[in-house]
């Protein structure tokens, strides 16, 4: 079931960090992504972006993969979304172990998610707010849920259905 949350991808590319600290100065996160229907979703409507998964330390050792401390910036639990086997390992030297600087993840539209040093490259990002009332007063931007607007919010219900900006059926 959809929690009822807006996103909103933004092509200005960031680091990872930067992105979040953007997130938060609009009062949300980077995505949190807690099933594979709301995975899906973002796919099909958002498209590919940074997401708030935070990786303290990945071991990768002839073929099997370890992934330790993972974690969603906005503190949520991983979730049913998140899979070791879900997360590309391609383009990793054989021996891995990464502390200092964590990798985070990219939601790519087709394929699993992939893991980049999160401090390193500049990448588009996706945000998400929780709206307190989808119909109502929370707004992001000035622009609430069930307003016209040209810009890329969309919503969704805690029933499930997917609606976007407007649409009062």
């Amino acid at each position: 079931m959809f929690e009822e949350r807006c996103y909103q991808k933004f092509p200005s590319p960031l680091v990872w960090w930067a992105a979040e600290n953007y997130c938060q100065s609009l009062g949300g996160h980077l995505a949190a992504v807690n099933t594979p229907q709301e995975n899906g979703f973002l796919r099909d409507n958002i498209g590919n972006g940074w997401i708030g998964m935070k990786i303290g330390a990945v071991l990768i050792k002839k073929e099997r993969e370890k992934i330790v401390n993972f974690t969603w910036s906005d503190g949520s639990p991983a979730g049913d979304a998140f899979r070791e086997q879900d997360i590309s390992f391609d383009g990793f030297p054989e021996y891995i172990l990464r502390f200092n600087d964590p990798f985070c993840a990219f939601l790519e539209d087709h394929g699993p998610w992939s893991l980049q040093p999160c401090s390193l490259i500049e990448k588009e990002f996706i945000c998400e707010k929780v709206m307190k009332n989808v119909w109502g007063t929370d707004q992001w931007y000035d622009v609430s849920c069930d307003e016209r607007a040209t810009r890329s919010f969309i919503c969704k219900r805690a029933a499930g259905r997917v609606t976007r900006p407007g649409d009062n059926g």
